[in-house]
This record gives C-alpha cells, sequence and structure tokens, in this order.
C-alpha cells in the first residue's frame, strides 16, 4: 500500500512539474527584448555649459542615445541643455544640419539660425569654447570648423576669424 500511494504522488509531483505554469521568455519576446535594448544603446558623454556668471564654461556628464553620427547627436543634446537655461548661448531654432570627421578636424554644419547668435565677444567665446570643447572630449577630433548652410562663414558676432579650425581651450573650463 506505501509502494501505492508513494508512487501515487509520484505521478501526481511529475504531472503537475510537467504541466506547470511556465515561467520562461517565449523565443519571439526575446527576439524583441534583444531589439529593444539595441535600440536603447547609451553612451556616457560630457558636454559644457556656461558657468553661472557666464565667464568660463563647466563640465556635464549626459546619457545619450548611440547613434551612426554620435558626434551630432550630442550636439543636439548640447543645444538642448543649453536651451533650458535661463540666458541660451545658441539662437533659438538652431539646428546641427550634419557633422562630420575628416583628419582629425570634425566640421559642424548649422543651420542659418546661428547667424541670429546674440552679439557680443563673451557670448562668441563662450559657443566656441561649448562646442569645441565638448567635441573634443572624443580622442579622434583634435579641432572644430564651424559652417552656416554648407558654407564656410567669416564672422559670427564679429569678434573671432570662424574660416579656422578651433581647437580644445582649457583656460575656459571652470575649476
Amino acid at each position: 500500500m506505501n509502494k501505492y500511494i508513494s508512487l501515487t504522488a509520484l505521478m501526481i509531483a511529475a504531472a503537475v512539474t510537467l504541466t506547470g505554469c511556465d515561467v520562461t521568455t517565449p523565443k519571439n519576446d526575446t527576439k524583441t527584448n534583444n531589439t529593444q535594448a539595441e535600440q536603447t544603446k547609451e553612451i556616457t558623454a560630457t558636454i559644457y555649459l556656461p558657468d553661472k556668471d557666464f565667464l568660463q564654461i563647466e563640465p556635464k556628464e549626459i546619457t545619450v542615445p548611440l547613434t551612426k553620427n554620435k558626434e551630432k547627436t550630442i550636439l543636439e543634446e548640447l543645444i538642448k541643455a543649453d536651451q533650458a537655461e535661463a540666458y541660451p548661448i545658441f539662437p533659438k531654432n538652431v539646428s546641427i544640419l550634419n557633422v562630420t570627421i575628416d583628419k582629425n578636424v570634425a566640421t559642424i554644419n548649422f543651420s542659418k539660425e546661428l547667424l541670429h547668435m546674440a552679439k557680443g565677444s563673451t557670448t562668441e567665446d563662450l559657443f566656441i569654447a561649448m562646442v569645441t570643447n565638448t567635441l573634443t572630449e572624443s580622442k579622434e577630433i583634435h579641432s572644430v570648423k564651424f559652417l552656416v548652410d554648407g558654407k564656410e562663414i567669416k564672422h559670427l558676432t564679429g569678434h573671432h576669424d570662424m574660416t579656422k579650425e578651433f581647437q580644445r581651450n582649457t583656460e575656459i573650463i571652470k575649476k
């Protein structure tokens, strides 16, 4: 009789185990989850924004989605962060048309709205430092060149020769 009860209990346990709730993820869901994970790969980047006195720039770490043109994505996030400030440096509605890198030089092609930047040497200095220092965080970028609608510009607000390449300026970074 004990053998019969033990055998019955064993069969019931086996049946419950074999037909119990399945907590494994179906293969289709795994594929979907992997695709979503690939789409949401992110990187940490350092952008530079003006300090509260508008005399220097300060680093700020951000997380951005990893895209084919990460430099463009990082600059778009820089513009968003700047526009959220009380006194933004970037003109309203400015956008990045594209960013190319050739021989360690990043060429940034801005929309024509860049030409509506507020006049003043401090504004221009901060703008150049924000963009240049943000992009030269990358080891593959040593200098930055600015274009507007695909064309070289001689001056932005009249204080710097914008036809030249700009290099990282560590002196303007707040310690």
